[in-house]
């Protein structure tokens, strides 16, 4: 519900409030005439002396003063004060929005095949609720899966296209089942993104949450062009091994689904990843402008033996290595074994198994 609809409930709540005193204020209990004393009921006589309680008065008036009901009018005060309050979410500061400000304000919705709505919620108050955002997916109206966390989407941005996204509905896994992919982000870097992969169907079409893998320190993008996701994992290991003449981009290893769903290491589809366009030319720029300014042009060596490696051209890699540290063999082994201590070592292996 939105904070513009409950200002307007709360609003009409004061209006009732305010009607309830005034009634209570006014009210006259039915009769025509009454003694101000007794209460005695008048109505049926002109005198203005009260045959009950002997009450007598000049003025006509007098035998017609409201009958105030207390009860009532601090009942309709209350009311007032207290949709006031609500209305305008001020004067008792957190108090208040703990009472009438819901906790939880709709950031992104999508709608998905099979009747699922998917919802992110962010909250008003990191204090109350200890994380920043709330995923649901709903389903026949009931909340079917939940995750807290502090940031999140949905689908993943196809590479090269700001607009369309993988896993919002569509089979991103290749087990015949529709999946939604919810990207995560704990705010310490890169190690910190995730995508939680939901199927949101069984084999047979029926509806339920599955979590089928959680892929992390990547991206999914389409390395062979035939339009089905994979993951690309950055090797973070040589990221500030270069000094200033640190790797522009990291290494990357590709990931695709078996026919079970599970996401494994796809040593052809990396090996087969393209050089960057030009990439020799760019090599003798960047050696030409590091010895201008007087850096050392190894770095830039390094970091296309880094791009050579990760698609199993050893050979080439350690040629252009000798080539970039002048012949010394002991910084070509240093290289390789810095190469070695990456956490994927054993993917790179394989994808130079004949060298």
């Amino acid at each position: 519900m939105s904070s513009l609809i409950l200002t307007i409930i709360f609003y009409a709540i004061a209006v009732i409030g305010i009607l309830t005193t005034w009634l209570g204020w006014r009210n006259r209990s039915g009769m025509a005439r009454w003694c101000p004393l007794c209460r005695e009921d008048m109505s049926e006589t002109p005198s203005r002396t009260c045959q009950n309680c002997g009450f007598s008065s000049t003025q006509e008036r007098s035998f017609h003063v409201p009958q105030r009901r207390w009860g009532v009018i601090l009942v309709g005060l209350a009311i007032t004060a207290t949709a006031s309050l609500g209305a305008t979410r001020t004067g008792l500061g957190p108090a208040v929005n703990q009472l009438f400000v819901p906790l939880w304000q709709l950031e992104s919705s999508v709608e998905l095949p099979g009747g699922w709505l998917a919802e992110i919620r962010r909250s008003r108050d990191l204090e109350r609720s200890g994380f920043r955002s709330r995923v649901r997916l709903i389903r026949d109206g009931i909340p079917r899966f939940e995750w807290y966390g502090w940031y999140a989407s949905f689908g993943a941005f196809k590479s090269g296209n700001s607009k369309e996204r993988w896993g919002l509905g569509e089979d991103v896994d290749g087990d015949g089942t529709r999946d939604l992919i919810i990207e995560t982000f704990d705010g310490t870097g890169q190690s910190g993104l995730r995508a939680i992969l939901l199927s949101l169907e069984n084999a047979e079409g029926l509806g339920r949450i599955e979590p089928m893998a959680i892929l992390s320190g990547g991206r999914f993008g389409d390395v062979d062009g035939d339009g089905q996701a994979e993951f690309l994992v950055e090797d973070e290991t040589f990221q500030y091994r270069f000094g200033e003449g640190a790797t522009r981009t990291q290494p990357i290893l590709v990931f695709s689904p078996d026919q079970s769903g599970a996401w494994r290491f796809n040593a052809e589809a990396t090996r087969n990843r393209a050089m960057p366009q030009d990439w020799q030319q760019d090599l003798e720029n960047e050696h030409a402008i590091m010895e201008s300014r007087g850096r050392n042009p190894a770095a830039a060596y390094q970091s296309m033996a880094l791009e050579l490696i990760y698609r199993g051209r050893m050979a080439e890699a350690k040629e252009l290595l000798r080539e970039g540290f002048e012949g010394d063999q002991a910084k070509v082994r240093s290289f390789l074994e810095m190469v070695a201590e990456s956490p994927w070592h054993l993917e790179v292996q394989s994808l130079n198994r004949t060298d």
